[in-house]
């Protein structure tokens, strides 16, 4: 099976122990291409096995090249295109994008072996935390490495015409939501009038889905708040019944502590919580997280890195290979969202044309319950797998490196106006 070139078994399975020998045998140098969440873990490792002299750091975001991040600069990685041939460790959640752009000579690898070999290096006094607002943790990494896996397994199945495998549907529970971002990704400042899913339409078509495709890795929920929706936990306990789902996933900015009667649900679901740290508008994260050790619950806390992207353009009148490209490198471009009954191709889409029939294109959405399973399961496939790019792409300023880098979280008193 190949992609770009390259053949996917040998990038995501390979013995890292023999390589890191390689390296040392051979006085090779190992390239990391991207400088983020996977890559602080891997640099960890690398340092716990005396090679950190051997460590040479890339990133295509031009705004990170030729700063430090761990104690390493950051190169272009056209530099790496000077080389002859190099051992590439893909330290990014977006692999699709690298390997179109690396060179077939270079033997690029997935940091799964690498994490898998080597976990047991890491401790809670050794995980590089430069930068952030908080300490990382052995349950940061784990859900770190479960997105960079889930992220694997989708580019995986989608060379398979014959499976039907998703990466992650976010259901939408809720527009509500206890805080009011004005630059909020999933555009919950213009909802005037939010409202909440209707359980058993939400059940429903989950049930179709799922009865349409042959696994999710993630199921993931989110709103708006998803704690403030009084049926989370009957959704929750329905949810763990299904096998088809790799993981439950609850996105929560950590204003809100569950009360007992959903943690226990959110326990027996095995559900991870995905805590956003929004310093003192998240003044709840801190009990939260005890409250989910109390239970057992698997958690992370993290940085959000917000990029301009959470707000409504006119049309922008792009051409169509511009609208190819930002949707091929949108970091959400296969990420279906259920929203009351349809799904969408992703969350800005979904909740665009959600705020108003005018963004409305039917080519952006499928009503889940309109079709049988087989039907779907056509319909979801080609959605999947062939959308080059939306109509909804017309007014989104992208969401990617390129998309200018704002301050998390700022609030606004008033709902925001759509564009005339």
């Amino acid at each position: 099976m190949r992609y770009e070139g390259f053949i996917i078994e040998e990038f995501n399975s390979y013995n890292a122990e023999q390589i890191i020998e390689m390296i040392k045998q051979q006085n090779h140098c190992i390239h990391l291409y991207g400088a983020g969440i996977q890559s602080r873990t891997i640099i960890t490792i690398l340092e716990e096995l005396k090679l950190a002299d051997k460590i040479q750091l890339y990133d295509s975001n031009k705004s990170k090249q030729y700063s430090k991040f761990c104690g390493y600069e950051i190169k272009p990685p056209k530099d790496i295109d000077n080389l002859d041939s190099a051992y590439v460790i893909v330290t990014c959640c977006f692999p699709t994008q690298i390997l179109r752009d690396l060179n077939p000579r270079h033997k690029p690898m997935s940091a799964l072996p690498f994490y898998y070999q080597y976990k047991c290096l890491l401790k809670n006094d050794n995980l590089h935390s430069e930068g952030l607002n908080y300490s990382r943790s052995k349950c940061d990494i784990e859900r770190e490495f479960l997105l960079y896996e889930t992220e694997i397994n989708k580019m995986t199945a989608k060379l398979d015409p014959g499976i039907l495998k998703l990466k992650s549907v976010d259901a939408v529970v809720t527009e509500g939501c206890s805080l009011k971002c004005q630059d909020c990704s999933n555009l919950m400042q213009y909802y005037n009038k939010p409202k909440s899913a209707d359980i058993n339409l939400l059940i429903e078509s989950t049930d179709r889905i799922l009865q349409s495709v042959d696994h999710v890795y993630e199921w993931r929920i989110l709103g708006g708040e998803p704690f403030i929706y009084k049926d989370l936990s009957t959704y929750l306990d329905y949810l763990s019944e299904i096998p088809k789902i790799g993981s439950i996933i609850i996105y929560t900015n950590g204003t809100i502590v569950p009360k007992p009667e959903l943690l226990n649900s959110i326990a027996s679901s095995r559900s991870f919580v995905d805590i956003s740290n929004y310093l003192e508008l998240s003044r709840k994260a801190h009990d939260l997280i005890q409250a989910c050790k109390s239970k057992d619950i698997q958690y992370a806390l993290k940085d959000p890195i917000w990029t301009d992207s959470g707000r409504i353009h006119p049309h922008k009148g792009e051409s169509n290979q511009q609208l190819k490209e930002k949707f091929f490198n949108c970091c959400t471009n296969d990420v279906l969202t259920l929203l009351h009954g349809y799904i969408y191709h992703c969350p800005f889409s979904a909740n665009l044309i959600n705020l108003s029939s005018k963004y409305l294109n039917e080519k952006d959405r499928i009503s889940v319950l309109e079709h049988d399973p087989q039907i779907l399961r056509t319909m979801l496939t080609s959605f999947y797998k062939d959308v080059e790019y939306l109509n909804s792409c017309n007014f989104c300023n992208g969401r990617d490196y390129t998309v200018d880098l704002i301050d998390t979280a700022i609030q606004t008193r008033k709902v925001l106006d759509l564009p005339k």
